[in-house]
């Protein structure tokens, strides 16, 4: 297998290094070399590669973790069904937590008041909710804007005046609108969810203050990993074109430098083969180490160490990069509910992931309806159908055909 995906390489970036002008001095005709200097240049490649294994051991396992945050548990929503509906007490009182919790900095720009009405409240007591903000409105005859009290039509106030009013506010973030939040974001509800109810403290070896090193070192390996992937294939590719020791080695240096010609190699080879083949150099050298403690040990234990949450974030494992600057807003009792249901953490989640779901998707009941009324009519018509096949084909096919050969 690994045979033909070298193969695949080499025929693939081919062209880009014979048509290069600056690898044609280096191919330029053959050079014999003695087995020392190949075997040289073999243990040289394993030890790039083993130097590269050791500074990426640290980050492949967490790589995506940290990049894309913890994967979301799947969590049974009322409404996930195919003929289920929305829990509109559930609704009623995620508004109220939005109102209460989350309105202070996210704003939901494409929600009206007029939109709740037979859905979580009535028309008077939407009435009544609107009423209490002042619009800025007009202008009037004079010519001038003037305020009014909030009306059926008006969209939800916005928090703040404008994003760099926002962004001063909270410390450089910008706090998403929330209108689409749960079809924005991968796995919309879970994650949301997630995020609300996933705030603890740090892991060992992760800590508040400092700058995000972490990051920088992703950045650090990454780059290590590219050189070493792209002196390797050039090496692969003198190979085949019979290059001598010192000329292996100069495409190597080449390739460090321009590595651009192997990207598409890069990210098949670094997304593919490199995490199962730096574990296993990784593991060999732990194993075969002599030395107590092992050295590789000892580097991967000091970087793990030294990753730092910046100043004014939060550690949340479902946030991508574990770090987010909303602290933690759903505390028990943060609100009380009309009806007397307990206001618990998950409680609260879960309610305002309803409320956010429906907000996403107002039309969910009655596509569904339609849908199912759909399907109904369309068998109706399907077995009406096929009745009306066989009875007009019946005749047909029963027909019995007799060849007279004799008259």
């Amino acid at each position: 297998m690994t045979g033909g995906v070298f193969q695949l390489l080499r025929r693939k970036l081919h062209p880009q290094f014979t048509n290069s002008s600056l690898l044609s001095p280096i191919i330029a005709k053959k050079d014999g070399a003695g087995s020392t200097g190949s075997r040289s240049l073999k243990v040289l490649a394993l030890i790039g590669a083993g130097v590269s294994g050791f500074f990426s051991f640290s980050t492949v396992a967490v790589a995506d973790e940290a990049e894309h945050g913890l994967a979301c548990p799947s969590y049974p929503w009322p409404h996930k069904g195919i003929l289920s509906s929305y829990d509109h007490a559930s609704i009623r009182r995620g508004h109220q937590v939005y109102t209460e919790v989350c309105a202070s900095c996210h704003s939901m720009s494409l929600i009206s008041y007029r939109d709740l009405v037979g859905v979580a409240y009535t028309e008077e007591e939407v009435k009544a909710m609107a009423a209490e903000i002042e619009v800025v409105d007009g202008p009037n005859d004079e010519g001038e804007m003037f305020t009014r009290p909030g009306k059926l039509s008006d969209r939800f106030p916005q928090p703040y005046a404008n994003e760099a009013a926002a962004r001063f506010a909270n410390g450089g973030a910008y706090p998403p609108d929330l209108s689409l939040i749960t079809k924005a974001r991968h796995n919309g509800q879970n994650y949301v969810f997630a995020l609300l109810t996933g705030y603890r403290d740090p892991p060992a070896g992760v800590s508040h203050g400092g700058g995000d090193l972490g990051l920088i070192w992703r950045h650090i390996t990454t780059g290590l990993s590219r050189s070493v992937t792209h002196s390797a294939l050039v090496l692969l590719q003198g190979r085949s074109l019979r290059l001598s020791q010192k000329k292996w080695l100069g495409s190597a240096t080449i390739a460090a430098a321009v590595g651009h010609w192997c990207d598409p190699a890069f990210d098949l080879f670094h997304h593919c083969l490199w995490p199962i083949l730096l574990s296993a150099i990784c593991s060999v050298v732990i194993a075969n180490c002599s030395a107590t403690p092992c050295p590789i040990l000892l580097m991967q234990s000091h970087l793990t160490q030294t990753c730092k949450i910046r100043e004014g974030l939060h550690y949340n494992p479902y946030f991508p990069g574990g770090a987010i600057a909303m602290p933690k807003m759903l505390n028990d009792g943060a609100v009380e509910y009309e009806d007397g249901t307990p206001a618990t953490e998950a409680q609260m989640g879960k309610d305002v992931v309803s409320f956010l779901s429906w907000a996403a998707e107002p039309e969910m009941e009655e596509r569904k309806l339609m849908g199912f009324k759909w399907i109904f009519v369309l068998s109706l018509a399907l077995l009406q159908a096929a009745y009306y096949r066989r009875l007009r084909w019946s005749v047909l096919k029963s027909r019995k055909l007799v060849l007279d050969v004799v008259n």
